[in-house]
């Protein structure tokens, strides 16, 4: 199992820049923390204040298949079907709204500034998805392993 990155992103990731990545939630997804059993992302969005996250996930279900699992290794894959350049190993999740974002997460996705980020979030995203739309994503911090 590994982690898709566009090319824009992955030099970020070989190089260790890159330390942290943003994925969309979907609202059948479950995860698993230190002080609950399951909880889905629908559930979990009603309890959000505004402009806060859900830390301490240790794990993301969708449907039978763990997505993420905090301890675990994934391959960095530079595209759907291509073959891995390297591994990295998760070090935490969490779930919050696109726009929580905090400056240090800007440098640890790899950017710089805010702006260069969400340019890159739209590139990526289409609608419903968009930096404006401010939707649940699924925050996947990770060092590259050596």
């Amino acid at each position: 199992m590994g982690l898709i990155f566009s090319p824009e992103l992955l030099p970020g990731v070989m190089s260790g820049a890159k330390t942290c990545t943003r994925r969309l939630a979907r609202a059948t997804d479950l995860f698993f923390g230190p002080h609950w059993t399951a909880l889905s992302v629908g559930l979990a969005w009603v309890r959000l204040a505004p402009g806060g996250s859900l830390s301490g996930v240790l794990s993301v279900q969708r449907g039978a298949r763990f997505l993420w699992v905090v301890g675990r290794t994934y391959a960095i894959l530079p595209g759907r079907g291509r073959k891995a350049v390297g591994r990295l190993y998760l070090t935490g999740l969490r779930l919050e709204p696109v726009q929580s974002i905090l400056a240090a997460d800007v440098r640890s996705e790899g950017f710089l500034f805010l702006e260069d980020f969400m340019a890159t979030w739209d590139a990526l995203h289409g609608a419903g998805q968009r930096w404006q739309d401010n939707p649940l994503v699924w925050v996947l911090a990770f060092k590259r392993m050596l």
